[in-house]
């Protein structure tokens, strides 16, 4: 096999990325992929800086790797660029996973500093295995033919020198150079999709073909030319049935029907606006139906009209939070509330109306929160002693996806205590030992 160093500079030429001259910024997270790449750029003498994200996701291990990468860069007299992100908070927020989250806060950070330093490119230490391990999450994940083009080595100002490499190459060259790195624990965690594919399933391939990783590697070049073809004849399809008119972007319906695979062109047409595939099979069914029927994703809504589906922004309300204090007497927004305190005696009669709800009022803290419900949520409803996922309670609830829209939620102290409207929790309920009741009223 040729040298490490100059398969590196065969696949930045080949992938037209120019050395000369230019400035790198490498993303370096102390692991032995980003650690390799590191020491190969310093042995190439290309000119760079290092940037560090600390995810606070694993405590002390956590600030032990940006230590680590700290003094990387006073090692190999390197200009070093590091923050740290509350990325649990932000993943809850946000409503996405952690895994996501981390991504978003990254890649948004990596740009930041690229542009305010003039850096011409981003470097990311993806390799061989990650394509592999990335065609396959994505075809379980059913992202369509896009998902199976795998990791790209040049997407804008960012680049990946390692992917030619596979993950026992890198290994080598750091056993040959005696480099030291950082051994990230949650790597070997089976509860992440993507370690459960790389430990269990791809051991499974690799029996099957030992070539797996160079194979998936030429697959993910083919799919890529193939998607290349697709997209365009999607891309001359769209103008035909896709009108874009002020803030709302119309399909027509009848352009649509005459596709031999419709849903494959609604589909990609969809696709920015996160509906999932379960959606698209309803609203392929809507296309004879009558007038009005609404889907939402948690960005966009579609109506059915006669001639069109009509795509459009749904107001951002998810991150707007609203407060009820101990003294409020009503509230008018987001929502009409009276809110009133009660003493317990004998004539107390416990309000069986969806609209009221009645708590032990030592129990709540204060502030109450309301805020609009996230994917993720869960409570423990009233009678039930688990918790449940506010998504299965609207399921079994038979509430429309138009009406979920439009639902609050109260918090306490970041306890779920009532889907407005709908049910109380279980745990903030009139008990015998109640002294003093909260009764709010959805007016």
């Amino acid at each position: 096999m040729k040298d490490f160093l100059k398969l590196t500079e065969e696949f930045l030429n080949n992938n037209n990325i120019i050395t000369r001259n230019s400035s790198f910024l490498l993303t370096v997270s102390g692991g032995i992929d980003s650690t390799v790449m590191l020491d190969v750029f310093f042995k190439l003498k290309i000119n760079f800086a290092i940037a560090h994200c600390n995810f606070k996701l694993r405590g002390k291990e956590s600030d032990k790797d940006q230590k680590f990468v700290k003094e990387l860069a006073i090692k190999y007299k390197a200009n070093f660029y590091t923050i740290d992100f509350e990325t649990e908070k932000y993943a809850k927020d946000k409503g996405i996973s952690t895994q996501m989250a981390a991504r978003d806060l990254r890649y948004f950070w990596f740009e930041k500093i690229r542009s305010e330093n003039n850096f011409d490119f981003i470097a990311v230490a993806h390799n061989k295995n990650d394509v592999a391990e990335t065609i396959l999450l994505n075809l379980v994940r059913g992202t369509g033919l896009k998902g199976l083009t795998g990791i790209s080595p040049k997407n804008n100002n960012v680049i990946r020198p390692l992917l030619f490499a596979s993950r026992d190459d890198i290994q080598n060259y750091q056993i040959q150079n005696n480099l030291k790195f950082r051994e990230d624990s949650s790597n070997k965690k089976i509860k992440y999709k993507r370690n459960k594919i790389r430990h269990k399933v791809i051991p499974v391939l690799l029996e099957i073909n030992p070539m797996f990783f160079d194979t998936m590697l030429q697959n993910a070049k083919r799919f890529t030319e193939t998607y290349n073809i697709f997209n365009k004849a999607v891309i001359d399809k769209k103008s035909k049935i896709i009108v874009t008119n002020n803030n709302q972007t119309l399909i027509n319906i009848n352009a649509l029907k005459k596709e031999s695979s419709p849903k494959t062109f609604l589909f990609e047409y969809l696709k920015p606006y996160n509906f999932t595939d379960s959606q698209l099979d309803n609203i392929l069914s809507a296309i004879n139906s009558e007038s009005g029927k609404i889907f939402l994703s948690n960005t966009h809504k579609i109506v059915k009209d006669r001639d069109f589906f009509i795509i459009s922004n749904i107001e951002n309300t998810t991150d707007k939070s609203y407060f009820i204090c101990k003294t409020d007497k009503n509230i008018t927004e987001p929502i009409n509330i009276s809110i009133e305190i009660i003493d317990i005696n004998k004539n107390f009669k416990l309000s069986r109306k969806n609209n009221i709800a009645d708590f032990d009022f030592d129990i709540l803290n204060f502030p109450l929160k309301l805020r609009k419900w996230r994917k993720g949520d869960f409570f423990m409803p009233l009678g039930m002693k688990r918790a449940k996922k506010l998504s299965d309670f609207f399921i079994d609830e038979k509430i429309p996806v138009s009406e979920k829209e439009n639902i609050w939620i109260l918090e306490s102290k970041g306890e779920i205590v009532w889907i407005v409207g709908k049910r109380i929790d279980d745990r903030f309920k009139i008990s015998k030992d109640t002294k003093k009741v909260l009764r709010l009223k959805q007016n």
